[in-house]
């Protein structure tokens, strides 16, 4: 088999990785991917043996093992503090609990208080919704997901918040989905 062909499957196993990986912080998997990420090891290890004569080809694989790399690296951090019990499933619950309890003072809220921004499903309930919501209208859209994670959602949606609220004068802000011009965006709705 040739090197981008090799390549080309090993990114589209990172991106089922990171998916997996994803699914076992939310908390849908019960055990985390390693099998897979094994297998990946594995591969990487061999094609790093190898010599790869085409530069375009070297330069892919050089590309592709960086960013595994730093996936891995990330991927270590977060269940050594998973198992240390200092990031658990509720963690964007948490975080947004203690977001709501830093922007509260004196009687003035700034941010909804954590039993208000729990809702009926819950605060880390509807961010995860937003987050799938989105992934799925990127993929209709056949924009590039690769770059967007719940992290990343949480954070945004947790910084915007307060600043929306101020802003409008709103008791709470609502995140949805809409597409605009085939782009999936996320928009903030303040609810007064």
């Amino acid at each position: 088999m040739e090197v981008n062909d090799e390549v080309a499957q090993l990114e589209l196993a990172l991106k089922k990785l990171k998916f997996q990986y994803e699914q076992f912080f939310m908390g849908e998997e019960k055990i985390p991917p390693e099998k897979l990420q094994t297998d990946i090891d594995a591969k990487v290890r061999n094609l790093s043996s190898s010599a790869i004569k085409n530069v375009g080809a070297r330069f892919r694989f050089s590309t592709f093992s960086s960013k595994y790399s730093a996936y891995k690296q990330n991927w270590a951090r977060q269940l050594r503090l998973f198992e240390e019990g200092k990031f658990g499933r509720g963690k964007i619950k948490a975080k947004l609990d203690a977001q709501a309890a830093a922007y509260s003072h004196a009687g003035t809220r700034l941010a909804p208080e954590p039993a208000e921004m729990s809702g009926d499903a819950g605060a880390e309930e509807q961010i995860i919704n937003v987050y799938k919501e989105y992934l799925d209208a990127k993929k209709k859209c056949n924009e590039d997901t690769s770059g967007i994670s719940l992290d990343k959602i949480s954070d945004t949606i947790r910084k915007q918040t307060p600043v929306l609220m101020e802003k409008f004068k709103a008791k709470d802000v609502k995140f949805k989905v809409v597409i605009e011009n085939g782009k999936a965006k996320l928009k903030a709705v303040p609810i007064t």
